[in-house]
């Protein structure tokens, strides 16, 4: 694995850093768009494309050499700082202005805190680190906080990780040594302090958790673990004179000023050695621009909003959100998998792949936010099925007369559930709109002359399905007994509908995305346009998913799959098992012993030739399977696997509460797992939770318990934020989520151009 390796009990799973998406041999991680590596040389600021080998050069009236620069992603400006210099200065990525930030000050190093949206610099001088909210005017030097000025010698350079709120910098004074502390300056210490000559540049690479540094003296450049453990030096001839260096995946980049060079090589080896740029005036600070660094460098223009970094999905295509437990289901068309991540703070934390797919992918998905069921649909499975997040079982709940699902909603509460069946055959209509219970029964279509319905949302109270029509370009709404049916026209481009409190939210999608809603008056209200490319739109409130059915508590007594029906509940069983009463489920013998049937039910195939890497059932669900589950903390609580239904399953040594022991053991258990193994898991995450506060996990250290910590988080028991001490104006993080909050993932939607039409609901018989 490139980024990171996972381990699980016999087998192992890679996965990618945030900002960074998995290739297709499942191995190794690359970063969307073009990395571009901004270098100093003399007076001018040089962009250069790692791939294509673009270069580009910005603007910057610096009349003296340009000693260090960091960029912004999110205003798209380079910050600067000159030799001598009283102020910082930017210039725009898009060449059209330059500008000061701040005047009145001195500064050596800068840094940009790309997440708590804040500039540190180094002031040698007066030997301090300083910090600013960055701005879009011009400052004087009195809005500033100092973060430290006790005991700092000479500060040479510096270098941030917002990710785990740490900034490292290198002193060159009497004491030569590499410090690191919080970002508000708190539990400081020296990391390294010895194989040191004079270290000039520090960089940090987040993806091995390193420290690096340029050493001039030794003319070598040097890197140790975050901790100062681990000090490794790699002394080449192309090292002689390091200035300043950046560290980006597998490489590392420096400036040799003496030279005049910009070099790269490997940065475990030091081999594949190349000079990226020769001038004839000296190259300084380097840095390397990610244009896709996080979402939010894509968000200019849209209103105060929270911009979380989705880690390790290729194309975001469908999704959905569980207010109770913080967690965001994704369904990603690049891996063919269905993904959760927890909220924690502005952090999004992969919990693992629920269900992947084989030669298939995901067409229709929504979270039953009260059992934790997903109700899913996919091309080669085009059924509508029912899979329990927890254990993986899995139901087939429709599957006559589905040509292809393209849109699911859920109505808990109530018992009810909507679809969009599409591309039925043998058939007049194109599309129509259906409704059922959870269990599938008492099916019944709603609307027969739809077009391409997408979209569905329900009311509050379950009474009414509204849908978005991209091919009429209307949003439409009808009563589930089929009264009521109306049309609201808002013409092409029409892209989704969300609803949250039956407050009406729709994109249109053309020269611009734009995100129009209806007041309590009926008025249709632009709310903002962008020129963010947008796939998917879900609207939520602290009481669109409140309620509660007979399934809520203690999954229902149901064994398997507790499935809400109006006034009631369903038991169902998973694939290849059949009631044995009312609650618990046994096998279903329908294939020959040492076989397995497909969900489609059409044929059976040896046990070995379920989840093996080959498609053998016609409809690819012997491939159906699940990776890992993580607690909050990260610490594995499970792995399942199998196919058609996911089974066979691995469970847990102590079940969770919401589930009821069988009335005898199953047979389908798979009990090669080490249960002490699963035990002392199941340990970590309860003392995860209890010892570190949910905000780390547990590790044994020297006999003793102690707390590995979260980023973000610090302290013996994971009690503290790490940026909640920051001083002066500085403030961490993004806004707060509001009472009603748009969820909005931003990829990429196929573009359409609006024609302007008439609005107003419209009642249709």
């Amino acid at each position: 694995c490139s980024h990171l390796c996972i381990n699980s009990p016999g087998s192992y799973h890679c996965d990618c850093h945030p900002g960074y998406v998995m290739e297709a041999n499942g191995h190794h991680c690359k970063i969307r768009g073009e990395p571009l590596l901004l270098t100093s040389i003399q007076t001018d600021l040089f962009l250069l494309g790692l791939r294509s080998g673009s270069l580009d050069v910005l603007s910057s009236a610096a009349k003296k050499a340009i000693l260090s620069v960091d960029y912004d992603w999110e205003e798209q400006r380079v910050f600067w700082v000159t030799v001598d210099t009283d102020s910082i200065r930017w210039s725009s990525l898009d060449h059209k202005t330059t500008g000061t930030l701040i005047k009145g000050i001195r500064a050596d190093s800068v840094a940009v805190d790309w997440l708590g949206r804040n500039l540190y610099w180094i002031d040698g001088v007066n030997s301090q680190i300083v910090a600013i909210r960055l701005k879009k005017n011009t400052v004087e030097s009195l809005a500033h906080s100092v973060i430290l000025d006790e005991d700092l010698d000479q500060p040479r350079s510096l270098a941030l990780l917002p990710q785990k709120g740490l900034m490292f910098w290198t002193e060159i004074g009497n004491v030569v040594k590499i410090e690191r502390a919080g970002m508000d300056g708190s539990e400081r210490r020296a990391v390294v302090n010895s194989s040191l000559g004079w270290p000039g540049g520090v960089a940090v690479d987040a993806i091995a958790e390193r420290v690096y540094w340029a050493d001039e003296r030794l003319g070598a450049i040097g890197s140790a673990m975050l901790d100062g453990n681990d000090i490794r030096i790699l002394q080449t001839k192309e090292t002689l004179n390091p200035f300043s260096l950046v560290v980006f995946n597998d490489m590392m980049y420096w400036t040799d000023a003496k030279k005049r060079v910009v070099r790269s090589a490997r940065k475990v080896s030091g081999k594949n050695g190349h000079i990226l740029l020769k001038r004839q005036r000296q190259p300084f600070g380097v840095k390397i621009h990610l244009q896709s660094r996080n979402v939010a460098s894509e968000l200019k223009g849209w209103p105060e909003h929270l911009a979380l970094q989705i880690p390790s999905v290729n194309e975001a295509a469908i999704m959905d959100y569980s207010i109770r437990d913080h967690t965001l289901y994704l369904a990603d068309d690049g891996t063919t998998s269905l993904r959760s991540f927890k909220l924690k703070d502005v952090e999004l934390l992969s919990r693992g792949q629920h269900l992947k797919l084989l030669g298939n992918s995901i067409t229709a998905m929504a979270l039953d936010w009260v059992t934790l069921n997903v109700y899913w649909s996919s091309n080669k499975q085009p059924r509508l099925q029912v899979t329990a997040m927890a254990k993986a079982y899995t139901a087939v709940l429709i599957k006559d007369g589905i040509g292809r699902i393209g849109s699911i909603a859920l109505h808990p509460p109530s018992g009810r559930l909507c679809f969009t069946n599409l591309g039925l055959q043998d058939t007049n209509a194109v599309a129509t709109v259906e409704c059922a219970n959870m269990d599938g029964a008492g099916r019944s279509v709603l609307r027969k002359e739809a077009v391409e319905p997408t979209s569905l949302s329900f009311s509050r109270n379950g009474e009414t399905i509204y849908w978005a029509d991209t091919g009429l370009g209307s949003i439409a709404a009808v009563r589930l007994d089929g009264s009521g049916h109306r049309e609201l026209k808002v013409g092409d481009g029409l892209a989704a509908v969300a609803l949250t409190d039956d407050l009406l939210f729709w994109m249109m999608v053309g020269d611009k995305t734009m995100l129009w809603y209806q007041d309590e008056n009926g008025e249709d209200k632009l709310w903002f346009e962008v020129d963010t490319q947008v796939v998917g739109l879900k609207a939520f409130s602290k009481s669109s998913q409140t309620g509660a059915n007979l399934c809520t508590e203690n999954n229902g007594d149901c064994q398997h799959l507790c499935l809400a029906t109006p006034g009631g509940r369903t038991c169902e069983c998973d694939h290849g098992h059949v009631l044995v009463n009312a609650t618990h489920c046994g096998p279903e013998q329908s294939c020959p012993a040492g076989s397995r049937a497909c969900l489609d039910q059409l044929s059976c195939h040896p046990h070995e030739k379920f989840c093996n890497g080959h498609v053998d059932c016609h409809d690819h669900s012997d491939e159906n399977w699940s990776r890992l589950l993580f607690d909050a903390s990260g610490v594995v609580v499970k792995q399942l696997s199998g196919g058609a239904g996911l089974a066979p399953r691995t469970y847990s040594a102590t079940p969770p509460a919401t589930s009821i022991s069988a009335p005898s053991e199953d047979p389908g258990l798979n009990t090669t797992l080490d249960t002490g193994r699963q035990l002392l898991n199941l340990g970590a995450a309860e003392c995860s939770r209890r010892r570190c506060s949910d905000n780390g996990r547990c590790v044994e250290i020297d006999g003793e318990t102690a707390c590995v910590c979260s980023p973000s988080y610090r302290g013996d028991s994971c009690q503290d934020h790490v940026l909640k001490t920051m001083q002066g104006p500085i403030v961490y993080g993004a806004s707060g989520l509001c009472v009603a909050m748009v969820i909005v993932i931003v990829t990429a939607v196929v573009i359409r151009r609006r024609k302007s039409a008439s609005t107003g609901w419209v009642s249709v018989t």
